[in-house]
């Protein structure tokens, strides 16, 4: 009994974090308010990017839509228009599923790749710049084009999505256009046992 005492409290805790789909809908509508002075929403007229095995799970809850900004702006390459963002929230009731469908979709991540769990990639073929949120029970993804990326508005947008999206168990994947994939919050340890 000794033995599982410290995992029924560790499942306990987790149980008690994590997050019910209307704590996560609530933090989805104040991550768009803190975007909403530069970007509105567009849902309707645009087609989901397809982000690998992830696109075939069974969420119990599904989100997509798109940043796009209020005015255009000059892109990396120099050309004027408007930048736009695409943003998904995947949420499992079950924080069982939620492994499952973050386990198949490391094997099958975006543009086919296999991703290990905890380890960087330095070089990913047609990747863009993506930010990846994982918790016990959802998955929530903003990508942009390479030609949108600019280091210091995409760290803007890593800190606000950790802020408005996340808490202090959730995991951070940043990926940058052809790479490096990075895990950069709560990375796991891609050394431990699964149990």
């Amino acid at each position: 009994m000794k033995k599982l005492l410290p995992l029924f409290i560790t499942l306990s805790f987790l149980q008690i974090q994590a997050q019910s789909l209307g704590e996560v809908q609530a933090k989805m509508d104040s991550f768009q308010a803190w975007a909403s002075e530069k970007y509105e929403v567009k849902e309707m007229n645009i087609a989901e990017p397809v982000w690998g095995a992830l696109n075939n799970s069974d969420p119990d809850y599904h989100l997509y839509f798109q940043f796009k900004s209020r005015e255009k702006t000059e892109d990396n390459l120099g050309r004027k228009g408007y930048a736009k963002m695409d943003v998904a929230l995947y949420y499992y009731n079950d924080e069982e599923d939620a492994t499952y469908a973050l386990d198949a979709w490391l094997k099958e991540f975006m543009e086919g790749k296999t991703v290990r769990i905890g380890r960087p990639v330095r070089t990913y073929e047609y990747a863009k710049p993506t930010i990846v949120l994982m918790d016990e029970k959802y998955i929530a993804i903003l990508q942009m084009k390479c030609s949108d990326y600019f280091q210091e508005d995409f760290d803007e947008w890593v800190r606000s999505m950790e802020k408005q999206l996340g808490d202090f168990s959730t995991m951070t994947i940043e990926l940058l256009c052809e790479g490096p994939l990075n895990w950069t919050k709560n990375a796991p340890d891609p050394k431990a046992k699964k149990k």
